[in-house]
């Protein structure tokens, strides 16, 4: 079977950026603080988070730790 071509990216200077995320456990608690809210708040369909859910997740993820460009 020939090897599949890798598809290209709209992200092809990705290693140009120079900026990294160093995984905390702080990080951790909030993810599954927001999982777990997700999931008392009833955001699940047959075992899988909603989309409505993953967009709350992203969220709150997005208020925690997002930096502003000017910060």
């Amino acid at each position: 079977m020939p090897k599949k071509s890798k598809a290209p990216s709209s992200d092809t200077n990705a290693s140009d950026n120079n900026s990294s995320i160093v995984w905390s456990h702080v990080m951790d608690d909030v993810l599954i603080d927001a999982y777990h809210h997700e999931h008392i708040s009833g955001n699940r369909a047959g075992g899988t988070f909603t989309t409505y859910a993953m967009n709350n997740i992203l969220k709150e993820l997005q208020e925690n730790f997002h930096k502003g460009e000017n910060s």
